[in-house]
């Protein structure tokens, strides 16, 4: 789940400097505009299995992307740890 949350932290903090929605369009590639799959949504998997790029262009996706998604799983899991224990 924290990885979930921390894909949708991603791209608020692409989006929202830019002055583009978070809701539309639909996730893609900020290079070529390629609409993701949903295999290509699955976070920290996708960037992978996809070697960090794109399926379409191959451009590169910044490894800020993947950095942002694991840090939100391990603060989720520390959180749970706290709570749980």
């Amino acid at each position: 789940m924290g990885a979930c949350i921390g894909s949708f932290v991603g791209v608020v903090l692409w989006r929202v400097p830019r002055g583009e929605s978070i809701v539309h369009p639909p996730s893609h590639c900020s290079e070529c505009g390629h609409r993701l799959t949903p295999a290509e949504l699955i976070p920290v998997v996708s960037y992978v299995t996809q070697q960090g790029r794109c399926r379409e262009c191959g451009a590169e996706i910044p490894a800020s992307a993947l950095l942002i998604e694991i840090g939100c799983a391990l603060l989720f899991g520390v959180i749970a740890l706290v709570v749980a224990g």
